[in-house]
């Protein structure tokens, strides 16, 4: 099965030393000691070994290793949470398929936790996870909060090993260590001694220095390995007495004594490339215009803090204080140069398809029309999870200004946290992009109505998302794209259809689909087609929606779009349910949990539990039909529509109708029918018998009418 978060190689294995890495054997007892511990914390500045190190003393520690290293990316609690899962799943393949499942959906912290926590009792031994580069998440409290929660309740086969540049502020960690728990290594801990720092320039560099040399060193650099191998490199050329001063002035001393030692192509190339966040010959060679492959050999061959990050594959990264030496030095050199190397690694990613990747580039440039252009095609049908939690964060750390000053982007970003669940940041974005396009930009202006309406109505606020959009289309300025026009009528029409006017419901979907005739106007035909199946649903015309659902499916496959094909095959699934072909059903919402495994879509996955538990209800396993709908109630959140909800009461009802208890299913039944009412839901999907009701019991039904208002909910025994 694909996974929902697919993550690089490079975060879910321990790097490969470059070169032979001295041993230090009081360090690697210590862990090898510490590993039986729940919390070990490896905690000192950049370049003090912390991962080589762990690499070292778990290699034998007896206990299968799992590993993350986290970036940027992680600060999401939903990414950081998958990569955990991920990382175990490499040792213990059989664990965390659920906990997947569950953040697909943009859980809450809950259940989030609770999630990932099932996933450590599924692990069939003793097990040590390894967060490396932990000091990222410290602005991030959420983590911190979930580590602690999963620290305190995570089952003792746990073992939990942190290495950060900061001592992370886990509340568990005192409590821990006076336990006897916990361990921390910290920067006097890690720091090499004289006779280690010996071994090292012997062992890894070939040079032989006196045992006083070692001394002054390992004090003058206070047992920083980095600058011991720095040190090294010059002494390498220059001798050990030409160094003198500061740690901080032999960093920068033997930095540039290492680059200004290299060809000036070479010097040159590194500069270029330090923007970059991944290596390849190609996008090299798009940067600088030479023989990439040759100078990243040439610079592998020097050992010049270069990491390969696949073992066979042309893919590297600079060490990132080398990295960072790289680029100040270019900003001081070729300032100019910085924002252009940006928007060529940016087009190159573009036209390689990688537009999730160009984006961040486009943004470090200020290229922000060339963002918003990359941005565009990933709005609806091309969307995945991890794609808008990346673009929805690539958009908040912008500046306020150049956000005001982009609505463009605004909205686009809006579309991307619609996707994940965050509809009030979405509905913000929507807004203020609808404010900054008045009497500007028609076309925008049209876009973030479109958007404020789906937010509201994704909010549960039907009555201000008809509102907003009637007198959008009533006042609509002229020029507006026809296929934009097609999209506020699509948004109008599955609004109409929630609350229960299907009249009107059916003549917006009309309307959608008769100014959608564009081959870009894939999200209002894709919609407006999926709003016509649906209404065929309602009106008890089965047959009907599964035709529609099949030209919706033939449509999205062939403008590949997973998002609308995951819709259109859940249409399905209910179709056949309705119609009673139990096996076209089943065939159909697999397709459906396939694809949605790679899109991610947080409210196709509220839409398939439910589709789920009506499969099951119509086969006849009611314990699974149950807990299909318990898993839809779960997943929905106070101040969303409550559609998924009612659904989802009105199954459990008819579960327990079959069992049967109907006291119980009639006190489902007039929750739902509450619930609807308050919601101004008036029209839900027929509920399919099951074929197991005793006597004249029926199942509770939903009437839907051709007029306005909230339908009723007659639960009839």
């Amino acid at each position: 099965m694909v996974e929902p978060f697919p993550f690089p190689e490079s975060k879910l294995t321990p790097p490969a030393p470059r070169r032979l890495v001295v041993d230090r054997p009081r360090l690697v007892q210590a862990l090898r000691d510490g590993a039986a511990r729940r919390l070990v914390v490896v905690t000192a500045e950049a370049g003090y070994g912390k991962t080589y190190l762990l690499v070292a003393a778990l290699a034998a520690a007896g206990r299968p290793v799992a590993w993350l290293t986290l970036d940027e990316s992680d600060t999401d609690p939903n990414l950081f949470a998958a990569g955990i899962v991920l990382s175990l799943r490499r040792i213990a393949p059989g664990v965390g398929q659920g906990a997947l499942d569950v953040l697909t959906t943009g859980p809450s912290d809950d259940i989030l936790a609770a999630a990932v926590r099932r996933t450590f009792e599924e692990l069939p031994a003793e097990t040590v996870l390894v967060l490396d580069d932990f000091h990222v998440l410290d602005a991030t409290p959420a983590a911190h909060a979930l580590v602690d929660r999963w620290l305190a309740d995570a089952p003792a086969r746990l073992r939990l090993v942190i290495a950060s540049r900061t001592r992370p502020p886990l509340r568990a960690l005192p409590r821990l260590l006076v336990e006897g728990e916990g361990l921390v290594l910290d920067r006097a801990a890690l720091a090499f001694r004289p006779d280690e720092a010996r071994a090292l320039l012997a062992g890894s560099f070939g040079l032989l220095v006196s045992e006083e040399q070692a001394r002054e060193l390992a004090e003058r650099t206070e047992g920083w390995a980095a600058a011991l191998s720095l040190v090294a490199r010059a002494a390498q050329s220059r001798g050990l007495p030409a160094l003198l001063g500061t740690p901080r002035e032999i960093f920068d001393y033997l930095a540039t004594a290492v680059i200004d030692a290299l060809p000036d192509e070479l010097q040159a190339f590194a500069m270029h490339t330090s923007v970059l966040f991944v290596l390849t010959p190609d996008i090299c060679a798009a940067l600088t215009g030479v023989d990439a492959r040759a100078c990243l050999d040439a610079l592998e061959a020097r050992s010049l803090f270069l990491t390969r990050l696949d073992e066979d594959g042309p893919r590297y990264r600079y060490h990132q204080l080398f990295g960072e030496f790289l680029q100040q030095r270019l900003a001081g050199r070729q300032p100019a140069l910085v924002a252009e190397l940006h928007r060529r690694a940016g087009a190159h990613l573009e036209r390689e398809g990688r537009g999730d990747e160009a984006v961040r580039h486009f943004l470090l440039a200020g290229a922000y029309p060339d963002a918003v252009r990359v941005l565009a095609p990933y709005r609806g049908g091309r969307l995945t999870a991890r794609r808008a939690y990346v673009f929805r964060d690539l958009v908040r750390r912008l500046p306020r200004a150049v956000a005001d000053a982009h609505p463009w982007l605004l909205r686009t970003a809006a579309s991307s946290c619609r996707f994940i669940g965050d509809y009030e940041q979405a509905l913000t974005w929507s807004r203020q992009a609808m404010a900054a396009a008045e009497g500007r930009d028609v076309d925008l202006w049209a876009d973030a109505v479109h958007g404020v309406g789906v937010m509201r109505r994704s909010l549960g606020r039907l009555g201000e998302a008809l509102t907003t959009l009637e007198a959008a289309v009533e006042q609509l300025p002229a020029g507006v794209s026809p296929g934009l026009v097609a999209l506020l009528h699509q948004v109008l029409a599955f609004a109409y259809c929630v609350r229960g006017d299907l009249d009107r419901s059916a003549r917006a979907t009309d309307e959608a689909l008769r100014l959608a005739v564009s081959p870009d106007d894939v999200d209002a035909r894709s919609s407006a087609l999926l709003n016509r199946g649906q209404l065929a649903l309602i009106r008890l015309e089965p047959s009907v929606a599964r035709a529609v659902f099949q030209s919706v499916r033939e449509y999205a496959e062939e403008h590949r779009s997973g998002y609308y094909q995951v819709q259109a095959w859940a249409g399905l699934a209910a179709a056949d349910i309705a119609l009673g072909e139990v096996a076209g059903a089943a065939e159909a919402l697999g397709r459906a949990q396939t694809l949605q495994a790679q899109v991610g879509e947080r409210a196709l996955e509220l839409q398939l539990a439910w589709t789920e538990g009506d499969l099951a209800l119509r086969q006849g396993e009611l314990d699974a039909a149950e807990q299909h709908y318990e898993r839809a109630l779960a997943h929905w959140r106070d101040g969303e529509l409550a559609r998924p909800r009612v659904l989802a009461l009105l199954g459990l009802a008819r579960v327990d109708l079959a069992r049967p208890r109907v006291s119980r299913a009639l006190d489902r039944a007039r929750e739902a029918a509450a619930i609807a009412t308050r919601g101004e839901i008036g029209s839900l999907l027929p509920l399919a018998p099951t074929g197991r009701w005793r006597g004249s019991t029926r199942p509770p039904r939903l009437s839907a009418r051709g007029g306005r208002g909230p339908a009723r909910l007659a639960a009839r025994s």
